[in-house]
Formats: C-alpha cells, structure tokens, sequence
C-alpha cells in the first residue's frame, strides 16, 4: 500500500465525489470479486468510492422486513476457523507473529464476519425510534435486528450521498484511517475479515444492501498463528494424527506436529482456517468456498475430496503417522547396524 496521508487535506466528502476510469473501476471491481479486497491508495481510492457510490444511487430499499430477514441471514453464516496469531508468550522460541500496521483498504463485505458469533454482536437498537422524541408515547425500544434493518433503509434513502459517506466510513478525524476497523486473513481462495473494535451495525447494515465494497482500516493476520488444543489424550492424539498429515502433505508447518506441548502454536500456512481440528477444517473450507463463490482446487499436496469428512483426514493422519514412524524405525536400525559393522566414521561418512 502506498503513502494513505493523501487524503488529509481534504474535506472527508469530497473524497465520495472523486471519479476513476472505468479500466480502474474493473480492476478494482475483479480485485474485490476474486480477492475480497482492493487497494484504498491515491491511484484506486475513486474506483472504489465510484462503485460504492454508483451502487447505492442505483438502488431502491428492500422494506424492512426483508432487511430483518437478511440481518438473520448475515449474522447466522457459518464461520471459518479464524486464529489469532502467535505472541511473544509463545512457548516456541521465534514464534511470535511479527507486528504490522494497520492499512486502509476497500473490502468487499459478504466476506465479513461480525466480531461475535451470531447477532451477539449487534447489542445496540440503531433503528428510527432513536430520531424520535423520547416521550410517553415513543418509549425506548430493543430489537437490534429491526434497528439494522432500519439503518439499512435510511442509508439506502441517502442514494450515496457523499456527507453520508464520509459520515460512516471517514476517515475518523483523530486517526485519518476509515472507521470501520477489521482484522484480515489471507488464503488460497481469497481473504476473510472479522470486525475488529469497531463496526458491526454499520457493517452489517451495508452487507444487507449488497453493496460491493465497503472502506475499512485492516489489520492483516500474517502468522505463525495459534491453533487449539486437546482437553485429553484423545484430543492430543487426533490432533497429532491431523497435524502430522497437514505438515508431511505441505498444508502448514508445525514446530512439532507430534509433540502435543508445541503443535499448537508457531504454525506457518497459507490455509490458516485448517489448522485447527478436522470438524472445523471441514466446516471452515465449506465455509470459505461459500464466500468466496468458488472451490479449493488442491489443498497443499492433498486432494480438495479429502476435506469432506473429518474421519478421512483423521483416517489418513494415522496412516501418514504409522509409516512415517515405521520408517523412522528403520532408519535408526539401518544406522545402529551400520555403526556396528563400519563404526561410526563410516555411518556418518555415508549420511
């Protein structure tokens, strides 16, 4: 990403108002359709704020009770595994994720997930009743879902109006980054966000519209990355099974897939939502196709058909393990036969 200062000389909605080339408009428009994402720099700012703004103007509101619905919908899509990267506490020395800063990019929202599961995130009513005079007749209200639809409504009756705009994505005057604050990860099909310390209602009001991009201050989850870890010796053991086979097969790169104090942590991949337990690599790469409108084609060195049943990849795990530890078996007794027949110059003369 390039120098984001140039937009701090100028008024907030003015930046709504810029326009692009229609060859910057389709590569902005490809970059968030295969990627989930587009630059927010000075060159592809106004395709993104043309196409944000075009698409509201050309829009007429669903009621609300459609948007209520879609507000369920959103807030009710299954989630892909989404772990935290690797602090200085890790208990593998260098594992810690490095630091990066946050950027401005343009997001394209059904690739989104609210901070909590569910509409447990949406803990504020932001509907009509609060423009209304607070008396006997117009008493406060509580329905969250009915509040987004209505904030929904009222952003599509501006038709991408630049002051609306710049009201709800800034940039914030105090920092000069845009207000909707997300953290990002990156994978073969494209990335996947989850709203960080800001955002939800306006978010999720936009994602109901369809919008096709929203602008977001992005902080990128790079790794090593934390996975779980088993609550007994069974746990221990599948997990070791499943991680033995992501590492032999060029998944992700454990520390010690087969040491249960260290395989959960430091974990290098490019698919961070698989490093978790077999259920949830299940559940997370049907997930990710979901949003990302397309399938994984092969997954590492391991075949797309394997991550339709937990029991195969756990089946296949113990597999890789038994002959990975059979010939580990037989390379210690090919050595220890060769020491005693050569000594040991001659064994490590050979290695």
């Amino acid at each position: 990403m390039g120098d984001q200062r140039w937009w701090r000389d100028r008024r907030r909605e003015d930046l709504y108002e810029l326009t692009a080339s229609a060859r910057d408009v389709s590569r902005v428009r490809a970059m968030l359709e295969t990627e989930g994402y587009a630059p927010a720099d000075e060159m592809f700012f106004p395709a993104g704020a043309m196409l944000l703004r075009d698409d509201l103007a050309s829009r007429t509101a669903p009621d609300t009770a459609e948007l209520s619905a879609r507000v369920v919908e959103f807030a009710a899509r299954p989630r892909p595994f989404l772990p935290y990267p690797s602090t200085a506490l890790s208990i593998v020395q260098g594992a810690a994720a490095r630091s990066v800063e946050s950027e401005a990019w343009w997001v394209d929202p059904a690739r989104v997930f609210p901070g909590r599961d569910g509409t447990a995130s949406f803990f504020r009513d932001q509907g009509d009743w609060q423009r209304r005079p607070q008396d006997s007749e117009h008493a406060p209200r509580h329905d969250p879902v009915m509040g987004l639809a209505e904030f929904a409504a009222r952003i599509a009756a501006e038709r991408g109006d630049p002051a609306g705009l710049a009201h709800l994505f800034g940039p914030s005057y105090a920092t000069g980054m845009p207000m909707l604050d997300l953290l990002g990860w990156q994978t073969p099909l494209g990335a996947v966000f989850r709203v960080n310390t800001n955002g939800n209602h306006r978010l999720a009001a936009l994602a109901v519209l369809g919008v096709p991009c929203v602008l977001a201050e992005v902080t990128w989850c790079y790794g090593p990355f934390d996975g779980t870890t088993g609550k007994n010796m069974k746990d221990d053991d599948r997990l070791s099974a499943y991680r033995v086979l992501l590492h032999s097969f060029g998944v992700a790169s454990f520390p010690d897939p087969l040491d249960i104090v260290r395989n959960h942590t430091g974990i290098i991949t490019d698919w961070p939502i698989l490093i978790s337990t077999p259920e949830t690599a299940v559940a997370s790469l049907n997930a990710m196709e979901a949003i990302a409108g397309r399938s994984a084609g092969e997954i590492g060195r391991l075949p797309r058909s394997l991550f339709t049943d937990p029991d195969r990849l756990l089946d296949a795990g113990e597999e890789v393990r038994h002959r990975l530890n059979a010939l580990a078996a037989s390379i210690l007794e090919t050595a220890s036969s060769d020491r005693k027949r050569g000594g040991w110059f001659r064994w490590f003369s050979r290695r």
